[in-house]
């Protein structure tokens, strides 16, 4: 399973989980961070998602402080 952060270009942000995960729940903070660990500005993202044969991407606003 692989979870990742892309910013409105289609540009990979960040990798927030990449491997074997076991089933059910789970939870995953994005700091707003890229992968460099430096902050990103207030935005539209989306997160994708893909395990397996499922796949999913969802847009989500995140404001910086």
């Amino acid at each position: 399973a692989t979870l990742e952060v892309f910013d409105l270009r289609g540009a990979r942000v960040r990798t927030l989980a990449s491997g074997w995960h076991e089933a059910g729940h789970s939870e995953v903070v994005w700091r707003g961070e890229d992968d460099a660990g430096h902050r990103v500005p207030s935005g539209v993202y989306f997160v994708h998602m893909s395990a397996g044969a499922f796949e999913r991407t969802r847009k989500m606003l995140y404001l910086a402080r």
